[in-house]
């Protein structure tokens, strides 16, 4: 695996000191996407995290909850926090809090050495002087074993080709003859067993067995005893040199690096398809949680728009519009029988559109004619008053009397405005009379 962590030097200690990765994606949500070296994802879980949940309800513990959305190659755990946890754990340090810094002391570092002997090492640049010479040593005989490689591919190439030259031009004569005697023509021109060829590395034939020892050659079937077959082997042998060639020109340095270089791209490679697959397991998480929240959302609307369980009513109880279509029948029946006693309640009639003034100017005019009838309302409205005042007052002796005392004044102030209302009203008609 190849981690991600932060890694420094420790001030107060002998080593380096690792850091995972946290991050706040929001008021009370936490990402951890690495640890520290030495410590695995399931350990980590039980020893710090499930200690840190609440037990007692919410807000008592460290963290609220936690889910896993690791890889195989990734760790990824999102926390959830409240925000007064939240500020907690920024006041003592999210790598503080949440155990993600590990050391890895470098006092006492002992290893094989090449020779196979424990050894004790200063520091870890002497571990890799040591490795890097032996490392270099051997890139110098895996130069030396692909040379050699290289060039028995190429000899075995060039006899196979010069093998079908001269049996296309007849100098060397393969059918109908005794297998000794052909063995012995191929030694005369020259050629050699695989075995010669290769030193007796990765030997095809066996021991003593001179007849497959010359397979390569005489096994070739009858369809390859071509000039066809010749042009071929030839551009395989010339591209074979030119391999070889650029080979013994490079020093076993290049080749180490040339390794590292491709072990780098590879690595890159590997990280940018983990981001990839990160980001793709954010944006799934992300539907996820929105088609949730419209799920919800749409749960919550069902509910709201369903109508609300008419109450059970009890004997003698009115429905709320039985309720309210009694009051208004009383509103309009205590309005006929006393005019102008509700007008702070009854709304007013909005006034005339600004087009209208003519019509405006006569209504004025036969308001001023009925102002003696509006007077006689006015009247009403102590005689209403008094009715309610009554019934409020119910049996209570004083509240008789003082209703007696004030029946008379009420009745001595009626006649004589009534008597007043009265000549208001004629002088009004006769003026309309004389009009």
């Amino acid at each position: 695996m190849h981690f991600t962590v932060t890694r420094t030097r420790s001030p107060d200690k002998v080593g380096y000191e690792s850091v995972g990765v946290i991050e706040k994606r929001g008021p009370t949500t936490l990402e951890i996407t690495e640890l520290p070296i030495k410590k695995w994802t399931q350990d980590y879980k039980e020893a710090v995290l499930q200690p840190m949940l609440s037990t007692d309800g919410p807000g008592t513990g460290q963290i609220e909850d936690f889910k896993e959305c690791h890889t195989e190659v990734t760790v990824h755990f999102i926390i959830t926090v409240t925000e007064e946890q939240m500020k907690a754990h920024e006041y003592i340090g999210l790598e503080k809090s949440f155990k993600l810094r590990s050391s890895l002391s470098t006092n006492n570092m002992i290893f094989f050495d090449k020779d196979g002997k424990i050894k004790r090492y200063a520091d870890e640049r002497n571990i890799l002087e040591e490795f890097a010479e032996l490392r270099l040593e051997y890139y110098h005989k895996r130069k030396a074993h692909l040379v050699k490689v290289l060039r028995i591919e190429a000899e075995i190439l060039a006899a196979k080709a010069r093998f079908i030259q001269e049996v296309i031009d007849e100098k060397l004569k393969v059918k109908n003859r005794k297998k000794d005697v052909l063995i012995e023509d191929l030694r005369k021109h020259g050629f050699k067993t695989l075995r010669e060829i290769t030193e007796g590395e990765e030997v095809d034939a066996s021991e003593g067995s001179q007849g497959k020892a010359w397979e390569y050659l005489l096994g070739m079937p009858i369809w390859s005893l071509t000039a066809e077959r010749v042009a071929n082997l030839l551009a395989q042998l010339k591209e074979k040199q030119a391999e070889l060639h650029k080979l013994e020109c490079t020093a076993p340095e290049e080749l180490w690096e040339t390794d590292l270089n491709e072990i780098l791209t590879e690595l890159n490679a590997l990280e940018a398809r983990g981001r990839a697959a990160l980001a793709e397991e954010k944006v799934a998480q992300k539907r996820a949680a929105l088609s949730s929240a419209q799920a919800s959302k749409k749960a919550k609307t069902a509910v709201s728009s369903a109508p609300l369980p008419t109450p059970a009513l009890g004997p003698g109880q009115l429905s709320t519009t039985a309720l309210a279509e009694m009051q208004e029948r009383q509103l309009k029946l205590t309005l006929s029988e006393f005019p102008g006693l509700f007008n702070d309640m009854v709304p007013k009639k909005p006034p005339p559109p600004p087009g209208l003034e003519k019509l405006t100017r006569s209504a004025a005019a036969a308001g001023k004619a009925e102002e003696g009838a509006e007077e006689g309302e006015e009247t009403v409205k102590p005689r209403a008053k008094a009715f309610f005042e009554k019934k409020a007052r119910g049996t209570d002796p004083k509240a008789k009397a003082k209703g007696k005392a004030a029946k008379g004044a009420r009745a001595r102030g009626r006649g004589a405005g009534g008597r007043g209302a009265k000549a208001k009203a004629v002088k009004g008609v006769r003026g309309r009379g004389k009009k």
